[in-house]
C-alpha cells in the first residue's frame, strides 16, 4: 500500500479543520460637435455680405472715414479664421479700390490657440506675410466662379489665426474672399459657406452706385452670431437677417448688453457713448458650435436687505446714513444677464414704458453675473431722475437670461426703409434650421423725440410683421444717422420677484451670522469667530431667539442659508436682552426653547450672546460660530462595502524619495484590504498648485493591485509650485460615485502648509456633511506645518491623534518622517478596519514504525518544500495573490521545524505511522479561539496511547500538542486538558456546535482547542503563534 498521505495546507479564521485528499486553502456629457458644409472649400467674403458692401481695412482710417462721426476702431478689425485640421489651407482673394491698389496681408497665431467665443483672442506671433502689387482677383470680379490667383497659407496646428488686411493707396477692399481649403490643390470656390470666417467689428462702405445711402447701397446679407449659453461647452448661435441695410459708413458688432452702461440696451444718440465688441460675428453658420443648453438658468433667493441687514425696508428719505440704502441678491447657476426690474408705476408690467407707450418711470438695474454663484446689486431708493421714491411698497423682479446678444449698428441710416420690413434676428439650431424668438428694441425712451419705437415689454416673434426692426428713408439723414441702434434677443431665462419697502421711519433691528467656524478659532468666545475664508452656514436648520430679561421670547427668525439673521422692528430702549442659538422656533411670549444643535455640528461659541441693552439704533455683528463634527466611525466599520480616497501631497517640497514613500503607504495600505478580503472602492487625487485624478474609484482586490500601482507611478508624482488644498478637495469631490452612495473616508496627506487658495473647510464640510471621516497625514517635513492646519478639513474644536487604539473618532495621524509613513498609516487603517485571523497548516509524516526511513517513500527526518505550496517555506512567492490569503516568512526555520515526508511509501498492515500538523497565525489579527480538528484518515487506526511513555501507569496520551516551543502529551478522553479523540460516529459537534471538520466522522476525529493564538510578527515571533499537533494510526 502506498501514498496513504498527500500534503495539505490550509487556513480558517477562528475554527479550523483538515480535510484531507486534497490541497485547498480556506479563508475567512455632450462635447462639441463639428458641424461641416459638405464642398471641400470654405469660402466667405464678398460674395456672402454682397458685392455693393466694400469692406475696411484692419489699419489706418485716415481717408474716407469720419472717426468723429463713425467711432469705427481701427484695432477692432481684424478677421479670424478658425482652423479644425492641421493642414488646412487659407486662401485670400483680394482687390483695394481699384485693381492696382497694392495690397497687404499679415496673418497671426493666437493665444490661447483655441476656438472659444466667450474672448477675444489675444494675438500672438506672426506666421505669415505677403504683399501684392496689385489684386489677385478683378474689382468687378462677380465672385460666383473659381479664384484665379489667391494668396495661400497652410496652418500648422489647430487653432485661430488672425488675419490683417491693409491697402495703400485706399482704405477698403472691392473684393474679399477667405476660403480655408483642405490642401494647396483644392479650387477656391467664393459661393461655399464655411462657418470658419469671422469678426468681432465689422466697418463697411455701402456703395452700390446709387450714392451711398439708396437701397441700390443696400445689403439684405445674413450674419451668425456665436454667443455662450451660460455653462461650459454651451452656445447659442443667432442669425442676423438684415433687410435693405444701407449706411454709407458703418459697423456691425455684437456684445451682451447693447452700448456701455449707464444706457445698456437702448438705442441712443453717438453723444458721449460707445460701446465694446464682444462675440464673433461669423459670415455663415459657426462650422463649431458646441451644444445647445437644455436647462434654463436657475435664480434662487432673491431678497432686497437694507445697508443695515435688517429687512426688506428702505428709508432713503430718514436720517442720513441709516437704512438709506439696500442690496439685492439671488443665487444663479450660469454666466449671464441679469435684470432687476423695480415697478414704480405698480401696474403690473416691468417695462421703461407703460401700456399706453409713455415713460413708466419703472427702474431698470442691469448687468452681467461674473460666474455661477450669488449675486448683490446695490439699489439706493431712487428712481431715474435722481429723487427718493415716494413711501410705498413695490415689487421688484429678477430676470435671469442667458445667450443675451446684442446687434448695436452704428451710423447705419436706414433697415427695411419702409413699412414692417428691416432686420429682425433668428435662433439657429443647425445649418439652414431657423426658430422664432422674441425680438426686443427700445428707440423710443432717448430717441423718441425723433420717432423711435419699441417691442418692450413683451418682444415680437423673429417671423411677424412686428418683429422687423425698420427705420430710415435711403438719405443721409435717415433715422440711423449718427446713432446707435440696439436690437436685443436672448435664450433661455427664470423670474424671481421680490417686495421692496420704502419707509418713512428708521426702526432699529438686530443682525449677526452663524459662522462655520472650521477651525474652532473662537475658542468657546465670541472673539475671532471668523478666519479667512470661512463662510457662515444655517446647519441645516437654526433660529436666532430674542429672549428678554424675563426669559421669554420677544422674537424670533430663522437663520439663512447663508447664516445671516436678521431681527427686525425690534421695540427700542430695552435692557438685558440676550440672543440664543436653537434649532427650535421660539413662541412669543413663552420661555426660551433649550439650546440645542443638529447633531452633526458643535458650538464654538456659547450658544447665549452676552446681555446687552437696545436704544434706537440698530445692533449688528451679533455672530455665532460652530462646525461640522467629523463623523466618528461606528463599530465593525469594515464589515460592509466601504469608500476610500487618498489625497496625495505632490508639491515642490516632495522629492522623489517622498513621492515613492506615499506611493508605498497607499499600496501598503491597499494590501492590508485586499489581503484580509475587506470590500472597498479606492479613489486617488493628487495635489499641488492644481489637483488630478490619478484613479478613479476601483474595486480593491489582488487582481487590482497592479491598476493601483501603475496609477500611482504614471499619474501621481507630476509635482508643480504650490500647495493647493482646496483644489486637492474640490477634484476629490467631482470623483463619481452613485448617487446613493458616498466617500466613506478620505485620508489626506501634506508636508506642508497650504501656499496656494483659501482654506478648504467649505469644501471639506460637504464630505463630512455626507458622512465623510476625514484623517489629515500630518508629515512633519515642514516645521511650519502644525496640527492647526488640518482643523478646517477635520473637526475644529476637538482635533485628536491617532495614538494607535482611537482610529474611529481620530482626526490625523503624525508621521515624525517619511521613512514611518507606511508604517503609522497601516496602523490606522488596521485600527479600524482590522485584519482578519489566519491559520496556516502544512501536515507531514515524521515516523513509520517509530523511525525515519521508508519503502520508496520520503525521508521522515528532512524538510521538503513543494514547489507548488507556496506556504511551506519563508520565500514570498506570492505575497497578494488574487484569489487566495497571502505568503508568509514568519515560520521558525523551516529546515529544522517543518520536518517530514509528504509521501510516506510503502506500508503494511500493523505499520504504524505519524502524523504531524504543523501550524502559524499569519494573518492580520489575532486568531483567538481556535479549534484544531483533523480527521483520522480511513486507512489507519487512531493509537490512544501513542505517547503514554512515562506516563503515569492506565494513563492514555495519544495526542502530542507543541505550542510554542512546549511539547504536552494528551488524553484523548473529555477531560482537563485541552485534546480529545472523537471515536467513530461521534461526531465533535456535539461538544464543539461551531466545529467544522471537513465532512462526517467516519474513521475518528482529532480536537485540540488551541485558544487564543497571537498573530506572528516576525519569524518566530512570538512563540505563542506556531506550534504542531501529533497522532499516530496503525494501518488496517
Amino acid at each position: 500500500m502506498k501514498g496513504l498521505f498527500r500534503s495539505v495546507t490550509q487556513s480558517k479564521t477562528s475554527t479550523l479543520a483538515i480535510k484531507h485528499w486534497q490541497r485547498s486553502l480556506l479563508a475567512t456629457s455632450i462635447g462639441l460637435m463639428g458641424v461641416l458644409w459638405s464642398s471641400p472649400a470654405f469660402a466667405e467674403g464678398s460674395a456672402q455680405w454682397g458685392l455693393t458692401q466694400k469692406m475696411y481695412e484692419y489699419g489706418d482710417v485716415s481717408a474716407g472715414i469720419n472717426l468723429a462721426q463713425t467711432r469705427i476702431s481701427s484695432a477692432s478689425r481684424s478677421l479670424y479664421v478658425d482652423i479644425t485640421t492641421p493642414g488646412e489651407v487659407i486662401n485670400i482673394s483680394l482687390c483695394g479700390a481699384s485693381d492696382t491698389d497694392a495690397l497687404s496681408i499679415e496673418i497671426y497665431q493666437t493665444t490661447p490657440n483655441a476656438i472659444d467665443p466667450a474672448f477675444i483672442p489675444t494675438t500672438g506671433g506672426q506666421v505669415f506675410t505677403q504683399n501684392l502689387s496689385g489684386s489677385n482677383v478683378s474689382c468687378t470680379d462677380p465672385m460666383t466662379g473659381v479664384m484665379p490667383n489667391p494668396v495661400k497659407f497652410t496652418a500648422a496646428t489647430v487653432g485661430t489665426y488672425e488675419i490683417r488686411l491693409f491697402t495703400t493707396a485706399s482704405t477698403r477692399f472691392e473684393r474679399v474672399d477667405v476660403t480655408v481649403t483642405p490642401d494647396l490643390i483644392t479650387p477656391v470656390d467664393p459661393t461655399d459657406r464655411a462657418g470658419r470666417l469671422y469678426s468681432y467689428a465689422y466697418a463697411f462702405l455701402g456703395d452700390g452706385g446709387g450714392g451711398c445711402y439708396a437701397l441700390s447701397d443696400s445689403t439684405s446679407s445674413d450674419f451668425f452670431v456665436k454667443v455662450p449659453g451660460g455653462r461650459p461647452g454651451e452656445n447659442y448661435v443667432w442669425k442676423l437677417d438684415l433687410n435693405n441695410f444701407a449706411g454709407c459708413v458703418y459697423d456691425l458688432v455684437a456684445n451682451s448688453y447693447g452700448v456701455n452702461p449707464p444706457r445698456s440696451g437702448f438705442s441712443v444718440p453717438f453723444n458721449d457713448n460707445n460701446f465694446t465688441p464682444e462675440y464673433p460675428i461669423y459670415i455663415s453658420y459657426p462650422a463649431q458650435v458646441g451644444s445647445r443648453p437644455t436647462q434654463p438658468p436657475s435664480v434662487l433667493n432673491f431678497t432686497f436687505t437694507d445697508n443695515q441687514g435688517i429687512d426688506n425696508s428702505i428709508t432713503p428719505g430718514g436720517t442720513i446714513g441709516v437704512q438709506d440704502s439696500g442690496t439685492f441678491t439671488f443665487t444663479t447657476d450660469i454666466i449671464g444677464n441679469y435684470s432687476i426690474q423695480i415697478d414704480v408705476n405698480q401696474d403690473g408690467i416691468y417695462s421703461p414704458v407703460d401700456a399706453q407707450g409713455a415713460a413708466s418711470g419703472d427702474v431698470f438695474l442691469n448687468g452681467i453675473t461674473n460666474g455661477p454663484g450669488t449675486v448683490s446689486v446695490p439699489w439706493d431708493g431712487k428712481q431715474n431722475d435722481g429723487t427718493v421714491l415716494p413711501v410705498g411698497t413695490y415689487n421688484a423682479k429678477v430676470q435671469m437670461r442667458a445667450g443675451e446678444y446684442h446687434f448695436i449698428a452704428g451710423d447705419a441710416e436706414t433697415s427695411g426703409g419702409g413699412s414692417n420690413n428691416g432686420l429682425t434676428i433668428f435662433e439657429m439650431l443647425g445649418p439652414g434650421i431657423q426658430t422664432d424668438t422674441l425680438v426686443f428694441w427700445d428707440d423710443s425712451t432717448f430717441l423718441g423725440n425723433i420717432g423711435g419705437t419699441t417691442t418692450l415689454p413683451n418682444g415680437a416673434l423673429s417671423s411677424t410683421p412686428q418683429a422687423k426692426h425698420t427705420w430710415g428713408d435711403f438719405s443721409s439723414g435717415g433715422f440711423g444717422n449718427q446713432v446707435y441702434i440696439d436690437t436685443y434677443v436672448y435664450g433661455d431665462f427664470s423670474e424671481a420677484t421680490s417686495p421692496v419697502i420704502v419707509a418713512m421711519t428708521d426702526e432699529p433691528g438686530i443682525t449677526g451670522r452663524v459662522w462655520n467656524d472650521a477651525d474652532g478659532s473662537a475658542n468657546n468666545t465670541f472673539t475671532n469667530i471668523n478666519t479667512g475664508s470661512e463662510g457662515g452656514t444655517d446647519a441645516d436648520g437654526l433660529h436666532v431667539n430674542l429672549v428678554d430679561s424675563t426669559g421669554n421670547v420677544i422674537a424670533t427668525t430663522p437663520v439663512n442659508a447663508d447664516g445671516t439673521y436678521a431681527l427686525a422692528d425690534v421695540t427700542s430702549n430695552q435692557n438685558n436682552l440676550t440672543l440664543h442659538l436653537s434649532t427650535t422656533a421660539g413662541t412669543i411670549g413663552q420661555p426660551a426653547p433649550a439650546l440645542n444643535l443638529p447633531v452633526t455640528w458643535r458650538a464654538t461659541t456659547p450658544a447665549i450672546r452676552p446681555a446687552f441693552n437696545i436704544g434706537t439704533t440698530s445692533i449688528t455683528d451679533q455672530d455665532f460660530g460652530l462646525h461640522l463634527i467629523n463623523p466618528d466611525l461606528t463599530a465593525n466599520y469594515c464589515q460592509t462595502s466601504r469608500n476610500f480616497m487618498f489625497v496625495l501631497d505632490d508639491s515642490e517640497s516632495v522629492d522623489a524619495t517622498e513621492l515613492q514613500q506615499q506611493r508605498d503607504a497607499v499600496m501598503e495600505m491597499l494590501r492590508h484590504l485586499a489581503r484580509n478580503g475587506i470590500a472597498s472602492r479606492v479613489a486617488i487625487v493628487g495635489f499641488d498648485t492644481a489637483a488630478r485624478t490619478v484613479i478613479d474609484y476601483t474595486d480593491v482586490n489582488g487582481n487590482n493591485l497592479a491598476a493601483f500601482q501603475t496609477a500611482l507611478d504614471n499619474n501621481y508624482g507630476v509635482t508643480g509650485t504650490g500647495t493647493h488644498w482646496k483644489a486637492a478637495l474640490k477634484q476629490a469631490s467631482l470623483i463619481g460615485l452613485p448617487p446613493t452612495d458616498s466617500t466613506d473616508v478620505l485620508f489626506f496627506f501634506s508636508d506642508g502648509k497650504l501656499t496656494t487658495g483659501d482654506v478648504p473647510s467649505a469644501d471639506a464640510d460637504l464630505f463630512k456633511q455626507s458622512g465623510t471621516h476625514m484623517y489629515g497625514v500630518w508629515i512633519d517635513s515642514d516645521p511650519a506645518l502644525t496640527v492647526d492646519d488640518f482643523k478646517p478639513i477635520t473637526d475644529g474644536l476637538a482635533t485628536a491623534e491617532f495614538t494607535g487604539t482611537n482610529g474611529a473618532t481620530a482626526d490625523y495621524v503624525k508621521v515624525a518622517d517619511y521613512a514611518a509613513l507606511s508604517a503609522k498609516t497601516l496602523a490606522l487603517l488596521q485600527n479600524i478596519c482590522p485584519g482578519k485571523p489566519n491559520l496556516l497548516l502544512v501536515k507531514r509524516i515524521t515516523e513509520r514504525n517509530g523511525g525515519t526511513t521508508t519503502e520508496d517513500g520520503d525521508s521522515l527526518s528532512t524538510y521538503i518544500n513543494e514547489s507548488a505550496n507556496p506556504y511551506d517555506d519563508n520565500l514570498l512567492e506570492d505575497l497578494y495573490p488574487p484569489t487566495n490569503l497571502p505568503d508568509t516568512n514568519k515560520w521558525p526555520t523551516p529546515a529544522t521545524f517543518l520536518l517530514g515526508g509528504v509521501d510516506g511509501g510503502n506500508v503494511k498492515p500493523d505499520d504504524e505511522l505519524e502524523y504531524t500538523i504543523y501550524f502559524l497565525s499569519t494573518g492580520d489579527n489575532d486568531a483567538n479561539n481556535v479549534l484544531f480538528c483533523d480527521r483520522v484518515p480511513e486507512n489507519v487506526t487512531y493509537l490512544p496511547s501513542a505517547y503514554s511513555a512515562g506516563a503515569t501507569a492506565g494513563t492514555q496520551l495519544g495526542i502530542q500538542l507543541n505550542l510554542g516551543g512546549t511539547v504536552t502529551n494528551l488524553t484523548g478522553t473529555q477531560d482537563s486538558d485541552v485534546g480529545q479523540f472523537f471515536p467513530i460516529g461521534s461526531e465533535p459537534t456535539t461538544l464543539f456546535p461551531g466545529i467544522n471538520c471537513g465532512g462526517s466522522n467516519t474513521n475518528g476525529a482529532v480536537v485540540v482547542n488551541l485558544g487564543n493564538l497571537p498573530k506572528a510578527t516576525a519569524s518566530a515571533t512570538p512563540a505563542a503563534s506556531y506550534g504542531f499537533v501529533r497522532f499516530k494510526g496503525k494501518v488496517k
